[in-house]
């Protein structure tokens, strides 16, 4: 399944655009971060992708048809989308959470099958959270609900997933094991479009990478070819120096960045 943008821009009632000029292409089996400061406009072009919001001009094509042609649940049938916050009002368990991935696929008045259930216990076992299964989702700590989500948007089946700054809120542990998970989900053969805004995840996770600010993409490409101190000197507006080493064990060159 593809996914392209193109000359994307959108604004609010008609006002200054939050983004304009946006062309892209998910990779398939791959990780696609979009990488930019708070307030570039990442969260809104993550919305338009999925259908949430409209844009004022340009298109977005799964499969070369335009989603403006597509229903809302067949939209939900081919992308995830899982944004930065999530509360529920309702003590629903783990399982009814991820259960809820299933509406897609479900008509108006129908109750999840079997097979259903099926899906939603699969899908919570492939992000590791089966001892979570009958807690309640408002008891759990933040990291865990970010991997219910995760397991939620599984539970669709989606072709391409979407993932609007999944570590924003998140420990050092919590972080890894999501990355680490997007990254093993890509290789199985999802399309995984994230947004971040710190560069070192991009550089360790993501396959391709966008530098987005002001609205506008700077650059795109591998993280080898675009993330350099000068790119992102333009993208978050400090100076940035870039450190490069081989990992001990496996001989990868490995790079990291700091401010300076």
């Amino acid at each position: 399944m593809s996914l392209e943008v193109k000359k994307a821009a959108f604004s609010y009632r008609g006002k200054v655009n939050i983004f304009a000029d946006i062309s892209f292409k998910a990779i398939e089996n791959d990780v696609l971060c979009i990488l930019g400061p708070n307030g570039c406009g990442k969260t809104t072009l993550l919305k338009c992708v999925c259908g949430i919001l409209k844009l004022r001009q340009g298109d977005i094509f799964l499969d070369n048809q335009s989603i403006l042609s597509l229903k809302r649940n067949q939209i939900a049938a081919i992308m995830g989308y899982i944004p930065q916050e999530h509360d529920s009002g309702f003590a629903y368990s783990v399982l009814e959470v991820v259960l809820m991935g299933r509406t897609p696929h479900l008509s108006i008045f129908a109750s999840p099958s079997d097979k259903d259930y099926q899906i939603a216990v699969e899908a919570i076992d492939t992000v590791g959270i089966s001892h979570l299964k009958d807690r309640r989702y408002t008891e759990i700590s933040g990291g865990e609900r970010q991997l219910v989500l995760v397991a939620r948007t599984l539970t669709q089946q989606p072709k391409i997933l979407l993932l609007d700054e999944p570590t924003s809120h998140l420990d050092f542990k919590n972080q890894t094991l999501v990355l680490r998970l997007l990254k093993k989900l890509a290789k199985s053969g999802l399309s995984v479009i994230m947004t971040s805004h710190f560069p070192d995840h991009a550089l360790a996770y993501s396959g391709q990478i966008a530098l987005m600010n002001r609205g506008f993409f700077i650059a795109q490409g591998s993280p080898q070819e675009i993330v350099t101190e000068t790119n992102l000197k333009q993208t978050y507006g400090i100076d940035v120096k870039i450190f490069s080493f081989s990992d001990p064990l496996t001989g990868e060159a490995l790079r990291f960045c700091r401010a300076v």
